[in-house]
């Protein structure tokens, strides 16, 4: 997180479950050379009918080490200039959560 005068910041608690969530979901799998099993599919995949599903799927695959959490869904809206994922989150400590991410739109040839 970012403070008020531009520079990094720490933080704590729920604030730092949703960034870690965030991170995990939001950095493509395989593209963290330090950890090549970071991330997840969703920023690779196909923006089609069966985008929902597959990214339930890689959400729960990239936050399965994330103690205390579960993708309770996932809604995807390709209506505007980018594509907005919502993944809905059910955590132990905090309860209900959600993760956005705007995610570059696909043209029609499926070419971000």
């Amino acid at each position: 997180a970012v403070g008020a005068n531009g520079l990094p910041r720490l933080v704590s608690g729920r604030e730092e479950l949703l960034q870690r969530a965030y991170i995990l979901l939001r950095v493509p799998v395989g593209s963290f050379c330090y950890e090549k099993e970071l991330g997840s599919e969703i920023p690779l995949l196909e923006q089609d009918g069966e985008f929902t599903l597959r990214a339930a799927e890689a959400a729960q695959e990239a936050l399965r080490d994330l103690a205390g959490v579960t993708v309770s869904g996932v809604q995807a809206d390709f209506s505007g200039q980018n594509a907005v994922c919502t993944v809905a989150l059910e955590t132990d400590l905090y309860g209900s959560l959600e993760v956005v991410l705007e995610l570059p739109k696909e043209d029609a040839s499926g070419d971000v």
